[in-house]
């Protein structure tokens, strides 16, 4: 039976997966517990658009491995809370590219990259690494975006301590310009 626990627990049988969440942890756990929970959310979208079985574990893995290129990231601008500076910023954005460029050398699947290094990518071009926009960003990042969207704000941060209603995050991508509103709505009903 395909269900959420069911197809993590796949997506991650696999060794190479489990090296990179096993040493994702020993550097950053908050990253790890971010990822796991944003592969949750992402696979229970996925369900809802009805995914094949298949495409639901190439979704978990793409979720489980989108901020591993964090393990680039210096922990001091991980754990920064406080505004990031302009440099401060522009190392944190490479970490889609890390991310994929780990996939490629780790797993050598093209299509889990591609997922990965466009998840903070935007429809209206305004996203990165690339500023790719509409249809050149695939469903799956999209739907992994939104995942990772809602975890952020759902979760404290070090740069955010508070944990916010479910309410409150709507009204928030409700004002964010980029994101497919429409996924926002599937996962809404999801919630409710």
């Amino acid at each position: 039976m395909m269900n959420v626990n069911n197809i993590i627990k796949e997506a991650g049988e696999d060794p190479l997966v489990k090296e990179g969440l096993r040493e994702l942890h020993d550097y950053d756990i908050l990253t790890y517990n971010h990822s796991v929970d944003v592969c949750e959310s992402a696979i229970s979208l996925g369900l809802s658009y009805y995914y094949s079985k298949d495409r639901l574990i190439l979704l978990a893995r793409a979720a489980l491995l989108h901020d591993i290129g964090k393990m680039k990231i210096p922990l001091q601008i991980l754990y920064s809370s406080h505004a990031l500076s302009e440099q401060d910023w522009a190392i944190m954005k490479l970490h889609p590219v890390y991310s994929a460029t780990w996939v490629l050398e780790h797993l050598g699947n093209q299509k889990i990259a591609s997922i990965v290094i466009a998840h903070h990518e935007k429809l209206d071009g305004s996203g990165y690494p690339f500023g790719l926009a509409g249809s050149q960003i695939s469903l799956d990042a999209r739907i992994l975006a939104i995942a990772d969207i809602y975890q952020a704000l759902k979760n404290k941060r070090t740069y955010k301590q508070k944990i916010w209603s479910d309410d409150e995050i709507l009204q928030e991508f409700e004002n964010m310009d980029g994101i497919d509103i429409h996924i926002v709505e599937e996962y809404y009903k999801l919630l409710t």
